[in-house]
């Protein structure tokens, strides 16, 4: 009976883990990583913390483009005149 209580809870822990790495792929897909389904598998409940120590490849792609669009703009706005403020910071009172 002992040897059948052993390979119920092996059976179960395997369907856990494995439903588990396929969350944490999910999640590591959404950061942008691929392939790491065998080792969240391998990981088992760690790949929760593997998966949080990841860099998030698609918002460091879209910073990049951020940072590159401001910088066209510098370089586009120093051709033309300088914009001056609407409003002046003179008429404020001092604290």
């Amino acid at each position: 009976t002992m040897d059948i209580v052993i390979m119920v809870v092996s059976i179960v822990y395997l369907i856990i883990d494995i439903e588990l790495a396929l969350k944490m792929t999910e999640a590591a897909q959404m950061k942008g990583h691929d392939s790491v389904t065998l080792l969240c598998f391998l990981l088992g409940p760690a790949s929760y913390f593997y998966v949080v120590a990841l860099p998030d490849l698609k918002l460091r792609e879209q910073n990049e483009e951020i940072i590159k669009a401001i910088k066209e703009i510098q370089i586009t706005n120093t051709d033309s005149a300088p914009v001056k403020p609407k409003y002046s910071n003179d008429n404020l009172p001092d604290l």
